[in-house]
């Protein structure tokens, strides 16, 4: 049995934790209760009531307390822009050297497979050539371009656009995962290896299958690529100027699909046109710093 003084000290202990602790076990109330009332110096039963009361009290102030305290720590960034600057310096060279330029690859990629898998003109059937043998027939009938993709196999070029937008949702699932998790720089960087991964795969592959699944890593990143700077130009600015960096932003991805048909326009050859448009985003990687 200890002494009435380590009884008092220990009651005053577990009075402390009560308060700092409101969620503290009822059932550990009650043995506080029958302690004290079973100890050398007879606390009475109605104090430690009144005690425990004014514990719940006290507990309730705490817990109301810290809400407010949190209440106060937490505060809107749009409430924030108005104050240190809506459109400022930092938010123009952000807007006009980074997030801007980053949208141009998703205006390339998207629609270069269009230029890609064109079918130029061809007979399937001459009946002129009927009186020709097979020689001169193989001859005259030698493909002009790569997988041969006419007449028998005239609807390859929709299943490779089926696998280009096969790849779109999964690749928005996978790249805003990472947004969440490690940032929008290293989701950015991510899309854009995968980005060019892909596409450079897609210059080499000797067969039709091939390169369909190089197509389904392309499009991964699309419209991820363009989603990333988009949201990081809207994050930063004031909301009196995200209407105009949509519009911006917008624009600079029309300006990419302008820039794709002059491309097209000198560079036929489907092999080098998927790196023409895709190995010069490299230059982004700078970046990073």
């Amino acid at each position: 049995m200890g002494s009435p003084e380590n009884y008092e000290n220990i009651f005053s202990t577990v009075d402390n934790e009560a308060l700092e602790n409101p969620e503290l076990d009822s059932r550990f109330l009650e043995t506080q209760k029958v302690s004290k009332s079973s100890s050398p110096r007879g606390v009475d039963v109605k104090k430690v009531n009144d005690s425990k009361d004014n514990t719940v009290i006290l507990s309730n102030q705490h817990v109301s307390a810290t809400q407010i305290s949190a209440d106060k720590d937490m505060f809107d960034l749009d409430d924030l822009l108005p104050i240190l600057g809506e459109f400022g310096r930092y938010q123009k060279q952000l807007l006009w050297f980074i997030c801007l330029p980053a949208c141009l690859p998703c205006g390339f990629c998207a629609f270069n497979q269009l230029f890609m898998s064109n079918t130029p003109s061809h007979w399937c059937n001459i009946p002129e050539l009927g009186t020709l043998n097979m020689t001169m027939r193989k001859i005259i009938a030698i493909p002009t371009v790569g997988f041969d993709l006419v007449c028998d196999y005239d609807i390859y070029p929709t299943i490779g656009l089926v696998a280009l937008n096969a790849g779109g949702p999964v690749g928005v699932y996978m790249f805003g995962s990472l947004n969440d998790r490690f940032g929008r720089r290293l989701s950015f960087f991510a899309c854009l290896a995968t980005l060019i991964t892909g596409a450079s795969l897609s210059a080499t592959a000797n067969t039709f299958w091939i390169w369909a699944a190089t197509r389904i890593i392309v499009g991964l990143t699309i419209p991820a690529i363009y989603q990333i700077p988009f949201i990081i130009s809207l994050e930063l600015v004031g909301p009196n100027y995200r209407s105009f960096v949509t519009v911006m932003t917008c624009t600079f991805y029309t300006m990419g699909l302008c820039m794709l048909a002059g491309v097209t326009y000198y560079i036929q050859e489907w092999r080098t046109l998927a790196l023409v448009t895709s190995l010069p985003f490299s230059i982004y990687f700078l970046y990073w710093w």
